[in-house]
């Protein structure tokens, strides 16, 4: 790295650098600064955890609004200690990727560690997912506090939440601060509220979709889950366009399973689509239409021996 122009070092690590309860990151930082012995670079210290991560779709954002801090605009970033940060940090690794900016270290990967970090991957390579924005309690309360950068309502989800638990529609700031004081074990993920007329499941077994069920939420609630009361139909393929198909395959070849659940949703209004997760554990012989699922699972294994 040249130092002929000032440049700008990040240190990250899972708490906030300084935390009276475990250690004080500041002296690590400064020491690396003294041993620089330049003027031409500075360093920073943040914590995984005080960093905004913004999806809106198309571009990927981390910051620090508190800090005015911008993941993009440093020259080197280096994680000291990762620990149960692992979403924020595989967030972190793909937006540098992208920007092209060197790291240490390379043993961190961009990787399907929640529904967060399998979004940020998606957006990288260009498949449409839902906008959001994931951050800690505090800065949530920080930044919805005048307003819902979402818009109301928005979806509110625990994001390692299955089956439509830990699912909110927040029509509300003072639901919001209630859902996270009720639950302050959890990290949840703001999502934008997509308006729909239901979701699709689509089963894929080597690189084919191969039953697709329409899925519908009942009338008060905004979760389509079958396990949520929603009620689901059988669909042909041909209710899916190409090139729609085509982005859940790609979603499912991206995640390296080859026995998905891709869960789709279009906006009624625009008809944009949007990919809302890929399951690597679909039900076959539970959940709605057994037979269907075991038949077209038993005609993939037929397909995988004769090969």
């Amino acid at each position: 790295m040249s130092i002929n122009a000032a440049k700008r070092v990040l240190i990250l690590v899972h708490e906030r650098p300084e935390n009276p309860k475990n250690r004080n990151w500041y002296p690590f930082r400064d020491t690396i600064q003294k041993y620089l012995d330049t003027d031409n670079i500075a360093v920073d210290i943040e914590s995984l955890q005080d960093l905004v991560y913004v999806n809106d779709g198309k571009r990927l954002r981390i910051y620090n609004p508190l800090a005015g801090t911008d993941l993009s605009l440093y020259d080197l970033v280096m994680f000291r200690t990762v620990r149960d940060q692992r979403t924020r940090a595989s967030c972190c690794v793909q937006l540098l990727r992208l920007h092209e900016i060197p790291y240490i270290d390379a043993m961190y990967r961009p990787g399907a560690y929640s529904k967060v970090s399998s979004d940020f991957r998606r957006t990288a390579h260009s498949l449409p997912v839902i906008p959001s924005i994931f951050t800690s309690a505090a800065q949530y309360r920080q930044l919805f506090s005048d307003d819902s950068p979402l818009g109301y309502p928005f979806i509110f989800k625990d994001i390692q939440g299955r089956k439509g638990g830990g699912n909110y529609l927040v029509k509300s700031y003072e639901q919001l601060c209630q859902i996270l004081n009720e639950h302050p074990l959890l990290e949840f993920v703001a999502q934008k509220f997509i308006p729909n007329d239901g979701d699709y499941r689509c089963l894929i077994m080597g690189s084919k979709i191969r039953v697709v069920f329409h899925r519908s939420a009942v009338e008060g609630n905004h979760l389509n889950n079958t396990s949520q009361g929603g009620v689901s139909r059988l669909v042909d393929l041909s209710e899916i366009s190409p090139e729609v198909q085509e982005d859940m395959i790609k979603a499912a070849h991206l995640d390296q399973i080859d026995l998905a659940g891709v869960d789709l949703i279009f906006d009624k209004v625009t008809n944009d689509h949007y990919i809302m997760e890929v399951n690597s554990s679909p039900q076959l012989t539970t959940g709605g239409f057994p037979e269907q699922k075991v038949s077209a699972f038993a005609d993939y294994l037929k397909e995988l021996l004769q090969q």
